[in-house]
């Protein structure tokens, strides 16, 4: 099997106006092992260097980066520079590709008398509202035209990339980081 090797260097600068007191910051800048992607070397390099520093995995396996600053700072500069090694990625089967859409959604619906199988439990934590994306059906109603009955699923998802490539564009300058997803949507 053949692959591909990959250096990356990814930076973010942060120059205050002002000197900052405190701050917390969670850092998703580790790549994430994969059977289809394996990791040779990563470092992370802070500065200034933080008083507290800690990692853990979150419900996903991606591996975060706790750093917290209780003195006072005029930037911060975080580099995370990796090696990773990527293989081609498993294609879903023949059978699978062409599975309807509504058939995967109604595997996903809570059932009592069931066990489910272990990612469709990962799965099943999207069905729920959260803080950051609440479940409305102005969503549903853009995706519709992506999502047509009994449509395979790859398809469908395939379709909506599209439909969202072709519908939306990058601005910069239009939300910031607190914008609702229902403004950014409707803008």
């Amino acid at each position: 099997m053949t692959f591909v090797r990959y250096h990356v260097r990814h930076e973010t600068l942060y120059q205050y106006d002002q000197v900052v007191g405190e701050s917390h910051h969670l850092l998703r800048l580790t790549p994430r092992a994969l059977p289809w992607q394996r990791n040779l070397e990563h470092h992370l390099a802070i500065a200034p260097e933080p008083p507290v520093r800690s990692s853990f995995l979150d419900s996903f396996g991606n591996r975060i980066t706790k750093i917290d600053f209780t003195a006072e700072h005029e930037y911060l500069r975080i580099i995370s520079e990796f090696w990773v090694e990527l293989r081609e990625r498993p294609k879903p089967s023949a059978a699978a590709a062409k599975v309807p859409w509504e058939t995967v959604r109604d595997s996903l619906r809570y059932r009592a008398d069931r066990k489910f199988p272990a990612d469709h439990l990962q799965a099943t934590a999207f069905r729920f509202v959260s803080t950051n994306v609440p479940i409305d059906s102005q969503y549903a109603a853009y995706a519709r035209e992506a999502f047509l009955p009994g449509r395979a699923l790859v398809e469908a998802a395939d379709a909506l990339m599209r439909m969202i490539h072709r519908d939306f564009s990058f601005d910069a300058t239009a939300t910031e980081t607190f914008t609702p997803v229902e403004q950014a949507f409707k803008a």
